[in-house]
């Protein structure tokens, strides 16, 4: 059996609102202006396996990312 993935073992739905901030500011580090594009990327790969939570964990962070670099 393969190990599981750091996304597989959390409890998406229990993430905190500073998880998810800490999650947006990491993305924006990394990609920049890129970083929404990013996100919705990733929550499209999730969706599209059938991984609805993982998906919709994703959306979160683009609407954070989205925020953070709107009030930049």
């Amino acid at each position: 059996m393969a190990p599981m993935s750091p996304e597989s073992r959390l409890d998406k739905s229990k993430l905190s609102i500073s998880q998810i901030n800490d999650s947006a500011e990491i993305f924006i580090k990394k990609y920049g202006n890129d970083a929404p594009q990013q996100a919705k990327q990733r929550a499209d790969e999730l969706m599209a396996i059938g991984n609805r939570q993982g998906g919709n964990l994703w959306l979160r962070i683009c609407r954070q990312i989205e925020k953070t670099l709107k009030d930049q």
